[in-house]
């Protein structure tokens, strides 16, 4: 990758020496640092300093590279530029074009190739046939062939890793551990794959095993749990629910593990002082019932929703958690028009008559499993 770009940036010097060339290479500096500005390039004075390769080539040289990333849907081309400025040396014709192809052959629309390019614009001065093929044919080989696609989109940084020192060793890890589907759960998340072995994923695996819980059963649907640190992310939301009376908090985790990555003063505290506002007295058995609950946006999503089912709908609030499912689905366009229906035919007027008989639990019960069923 070096040579290439060293020798590409030869091709456009010339051969003279001494004090011309170096007033030259000056002046020549000079106009990329323009040019770069030009273009939207904030970082061009630092760009010129630590490449000076870069700034011996032309305006109209540079104009070539920028003219084929916006060709390929990269508007914003300084943004390329800024992440990689080395790609002003590489050839488009021999360089640059061949490897787009490649993606939009992988099954990449122009629209996802751009967006890759742009996320790791380093892969445009990888070798094709010698690193980003034989990385391809390797996630091939082990079974990732079917979602190629979407690893790339999500983390095309995955070619830059080594298969003998980085994806292989932790791919088999996982395997050991039984996981049933890796190439859904490496879809999920492929940036696990960039996370070290020993220190990241490891513990997180020992953690799950000393908690008594179903290691498989978490980190398949929920990968990004490799990312979460355990001393500021993990054991203290442990330890949060437990302070609002959760007493299994795993067996919540299980049932959500992506309340791990919900932070507790901005988005988990906030919903829970809210129920207990509202009144909500059995907020555990609420969150069992749908731990769902715990990511809804609480301004926008779960106000609203406790406003309406215990305002216009009349619920109590001990009866929220025996139709909590109800909290999934979108007020405007389900619960409102439905309650509307229901309303209008007099299944809510027979549902209250109910509440007035001597079992009053158990009409409870029915009316709301009516409701979920309805909604």
């Amino acid at each position: 990758q070096q040579q290439l770009y060293q020798s590409s940036i030869r091709r456009h010097c010339d051969g003279r020496s001494g004090a011309g060339r170096a007033g030259e290479e000056r002046e020549g500096g000079g106009r990329m640092q323009q040019y770069l500005s030009g273009i939207g390039v904030r970082s061009s004075v630092k760009i010129v300093t630590k490449f000076p390769n870069i700034g011996k080539l032309t305006p109209e040289n540079a104009e070539s590279k920028v003219k084929f990333l916006r060709s390929i849907g990269i508007e914003e081309a300084y943004r390329a530029i800024e992440a990689y400025p080395q790609l002003l040396g590489l050839r488009v014709d021999s360089n640059m074009n061949p490897k787009v192809e490649y993606f939009k052959s992988l099954g990449l629309s122009n629209e996802e190739t751009a967006s890759v390019i742009l996320r790791y614009p380093q892969l445009l001065g990888f070798s094709l046939k010698e690193n980003i093929q034989v990385k391809v044919e390797y996630l091939r080989q082990v079974g990732f062939g079917s979602s190629m696609r979407e690893i790339l989109i999500k983390f095309p940084q995955i070619l830059s890793l080594s298969i003998d020192e980085n994806l292989d060793p932790k791919i088999s890890y996982l395997r050991s551990l039984a996981v049933k589907n890796m190439s859904a759960m490496v879809r999920r998340c492929p940036k696990m794959l960039s996370y070290n072995l020993d220190h990241t994923i490891i513990p997180k695996v020992q953690l799950l095993r000393n908690l008594n819980v179903s290691v498989v059963a978490i980190i398949e649907p929920y990968p990004q749990i490799f990312g979460l640190s355990i001393k500021h992310n993990i054991l203290p939301k442990i330890r949060y629910l437990q302070s609002i009376g959760v007493k299994d908090p795993m067996r919540l985790i299980m049932m959500t593990p992506q309340v791990l990555s919900l932070n507790i003063e901005r988005t988990l505290n906030p919903k829970i002082e809210r129920m207990k506002a509202a009144g909500v007295k059995d907020i555990p058995q609420l969150l069992y019932a749908n731990p769902q609950v715990l990511k809804l946006n609480s301004e926008r999503n779960l106000v609203p929703k406790l406003d309406f089912l215990l305002g216009p709908m009349g619920l109590r609030t001990n009866e929220l958690q025996r139709c909590a499912a109800i909290f999934s689905l979108s007020l405007e366009k389900r619960i409102q028009p439905r309650f509307a229906q229901i309303e209008e035919i007099g299944i809510l007027e027979k549902g209250q008559k109910n509440f007035q008989q001597p079992n009053r639990k158990t009409q409870i019960c029915s009316f709301s499993q009516t409701l979920v069923v309805i909604f």
